[in-house]
C-alpha cells in the first residue's frame, strides 16, 4: 500500500507517505473488527495524502510555473 501511494503521490516525499499510512493504520489498533481496515487505512491515507499536496502545491511559488 505505502508503495502504491508513494508512485501515486510522487511529488511528495516517500517519508510523508509512509508515516501517514502508519498514522491511520495505528488509529485502527484497538479495531474489534479489522476484515476492513487495509482499505480503510488506504482510503483515509489518500484523502489525507491529496490534502497535503493541495498545500504543497499552494505553499509552493515555484508551484504556479
Amino acid at each position: 500500500m505505502v508503495e502504491r501511494l508513494t508512485e501515486k503521490f510522487s511529488d511528495l516525499p516517500a517519508a510523508v507517505v509512509e508515516e501517514t499510512v502508519t498514522e491511520i493504520h495505528d488509529s485502527f489498533d484497538d479495531a474489534a473488527v479489522r476484515d476492513f481496515v487495509p482499505r480503510i487505512v488506504e482510503h483515509e491515507a489518500t484523502e489525507k495524502l491529496r490534502e497535503v499536496e493541495a498545500e504543497a502545491s499552494t505553499s509552493d511559488p515555484t508551484a504556479a510555473e
